[in-house]
C-alpha cells in the first residue's frame, strides 16, 4: 500500500542522512570555561575544528612543539579564541585569537626558521567524544604567544612548553584535570636577556578545576531533527485523513 511505501521511504531517508553524516569528516564547535584559579580569574573561549584523519581527536601542534616534545605536528583546528578575565596581569583582560584561514601554525615567514611564526608554541588536542578538555592523558592546550604575553596551558600533553622549563612548575603536581593535581596555568612572560631562555615568568596562576565544554550541535543534527518532524507531521496527516496504516 502507499502508506507502507511511505513508511519505508521515511526509514531509508533517515538512514541515508545518518550514514552520510558518519561517512564525512567530523567537525566540532564548542564553547569552554574554567575557573578555580588560586589567585582568582577565569578562562572562557571557543574552538572549531575538523577531525581530518578520523582518529576521533581534533589535533593541532606547531613545529617547535614537535621539536620540544617529540609529538607530531598537526593542523586540524580551524579557529580558537580565549579570554583572560580577572587575573590582574599587566596586559589586563584580553582575548587572544587563532584563525587558520589567516595564519596556520604551519605557515613560516622563513622556511628555514621553525620559530618564524607567532603561533610557534600553539597546540591543541581534544577528544571529540569527551565532555571536557584536559581530563585525559592525550589532551591539552597551549595558547602561548611570544613574550611579553599572557599564556594559557592546560593538561599534561603540552606541559613541557614553558610550564616546567620556564615557570619551574613541578611536573609531578601538574597533569590531567582529575580534581587533585593542578591542570591549568596562566603565565605572564616577559623578555629577559639575562635569563637562560631569554624570557622570565612574572606571575603564574594555577587551577585544578575541570574545564566545562558546551558543544554546538552539528548542522546534520538539525537536518535529521527537521526530517523526523516533517515525516511525523506527514504521517499524522495521513492518519487524520482516514488512510489506513499498513
Amino acid at each position: 500500500m502507499i502508506t507502507s511505501f511511505f513508511r519505508h521511504a521515511i526509514a531509508w531517508a533517515l538512514i541515508g542522512l545518518a550514514s552520510g553524516a558518519s561517512a564525512s569528516m567530523v567537525s566540532v564547535e564548542s564553547y569552554f570555561f574554567q575557573d578555580g584559579f588560586v589567585g582568582g580569574g577565569s578562562i572562557s573561549g571557543f574552538f572549531r575544528g575538523t577531525d581530518i584523519d578520523g582518529d576521533g581527536q581534533i589535533y593541532t601542534a606547531a613545529i617547535p612543539i614537535s621539536i620540544f616534545t617529540g609529538l607530531p605536528v598537526g593542523n586540524e583546528l580551524d579557529y580558537a579564541e580565549i579570554t583572560f578575565d580577572g587575573f590582574g596581569t599587566t596586559l589586563g583582560e584580553q582575548t587572544l585569537t587563532y584563525d587558520k584561514s589567516v595564519l596556520s601554525v604551519l605557515d613560516l615567514a622563513d622556511p628555514t626558521n621553525p620559530f618564524s611564526n607567532p603561533f610557534s608554541f600553539f597546540a591543541f588536542a581534544f577528544n571529540i567524544g569527551g565532555s571536557s578538555i584536559g581530563d585525559e592523558e592525550n589532551e591539552g592546550f597551549s595558547f602561548s604567544p611570544f613574550a611579553p604575553s599572557t599564556n594559557y596551558l592546560l593538561g599534561n600533553l603540552f606541559e613541557d612548553v614553558f610550564l616546567t622549563s620556564i615557570a619551574g612548575v613541578d611536573s609531578s603536581s601538574f597533569g590531567s584535570c582529575d580534581g587533585i593535581r593542578s591542570c591549568a596555568a596562566v603565565l605572564e612572560l616577559v623578555p629577559d636577556s639575562s635569563a637562560p631562555d631569554g624570557i622570565r615568568t612574572v606571575s603564574q596562576n594555577l587551577s585544578s578545576s575541570t574545564v566545562s565544554v558546551r558543544r554546538v550541535p552539528e548542522p546534520g543534527t538539525f537536518a535529521l531533527l527537521f526530517a523526523s518532524l516533517f515525516c511525523l507531521v506527514a504521517w499524522r496527516g495521513q492518519v487524520s485523513d482516514g488512510i489506513p496504516i499498513a
